[in-house]
């Protein structure tokens, strides 16, 4: 796998699917159901949404994943730092080394979404 698929597949299996899952819960969960309190505030918050701002609400989410891991992709190519942290961090595939572009191959493939 190169740094190209590798950014499709994060895409892929991470924010898509991940996403579908949030939706999946949001809109199939009763708030008397749940147990856990932090999903018991998230789903109070989503239920009090108007229906015209839940996909809003799912929009910011994605926002967050892509925001995130994108954030993560520029640590490991070497293009975002740990603060004062001076370490370099290599990604591989088996013995083969991963470019330094999964961040920009990843953004690009966000836009491109985005566009459809």
């Amino acid at each position: 796998m190169n740094s190209q698929e590798f950014a499709e597949k994060i895409n892929e299996y991470i924010v898509d699917e991940n996403l579908i899952l949030y939706k999946k819960l949001f809109f199939n969960t009763k708030i008397e159901d749940v147990k856990d309190p932090y999903w018991q505030k998230a789903q109070s918050l989503f239920d009090s949404l108007p229906e015209e701002n839940k996909e809003v609400f799912f929009e910011i989410i994605h926002q967050i994943m892509v925001d995130t891991i994108s954030t993560f992709l520029g640590v490991l190519d070497g293009t975002s730092d740990l603060g004062e942290a001076d370490d370099e961090f290599n990604l591989k595939n088996g013995d083969e080394a991963l470019d330094g572009c999964i961040q920009d191959y990843f953004l690009s493939l966000i836009e491109q979404n985005r566009k459809k």
